[in-house]
């Protein structure tokens, strides 16, 4: 299994709790989930399937 992490840097102002919120109320289940701190989603890619995982990490979205 391969893993690439990245810190994505946010414009200010930028608010996490209404970005990982909307994400995740309207999460379809089975492909998307959301645990109150980290918004999971499956992907389909040429190489096979993947998971991506953003979460807030201070000014800006950590992505695995």
């Amino acid at each position: 299994m391969r893993s690439v992490e990245l810190h994505l840097p946010a414009r200010l102002p930028f608010d996490d709790g209404a970005l990982f919120g909307f994400l995740g109320w309207r999460s379809v289940r089975g492909v998307e989930a959301f645990d109150g701190e980290t918004y999971r989603r499956t992907l389909r890619l040429p190489g096979g399937p993947a998971t991506v995982a953003l979460s807030a990490d201070g000014d800006g979205v950590r992505c695995a």
